[in-house]
């Protein structure tokens, strides 16, 4: 899952995508991402994601897990507290880190496998 997610690294910002080809928003993203390594995603939107899945700690993160910031922006959660997430400014997507966002609205992890 993480490394499908850094494959993407550097693809360009979309707020209505969910391609390499058109670019992404961060739902989008998440959905393409879980899409290739699973074969089956339910929804682009960040709040649907965040209600798909179950709370979770942040030391029972795991790598592939989503994180949300606000349930409006959704991430990969890749290891030592970085995530990949494509939002619109600077390198998209790219590696984050969850310390810079200390307003995240939770990290999640999926209830059933995909």
């Amino acid at each position: 899952m993480v490394e499908q997610a850094k494959d993407l690294i550097g693809a360009h910002y979309n707020l209505k995508g969910s391609s390499p080809e058109d670019g992404f928003n961060s739902g989008g993203f998440v959905y393409h991402v879980y899409k290739e390594v699973t074969g089956s995603w339910r929804s682009k939107h960040p709040s649907s994601q965040f209600e798909a899945g179950m709370n979770i700690e942040r030391d029972e993160l795991e790598p592939g897990d989503i994180v949300f910031l606000k349930k409006l922006i959704s991430g990969i959660y890749s290891v030592n507290d970085e995530f990949i997430i494509s939002t619109p400014s600077g390198e998209h997507p790219a590696v984050n880190r969850i310390y810079l966002y200390p307003h995240n609205e939770g990290l999640n992890k999926k209830k059933v496998p995909f």
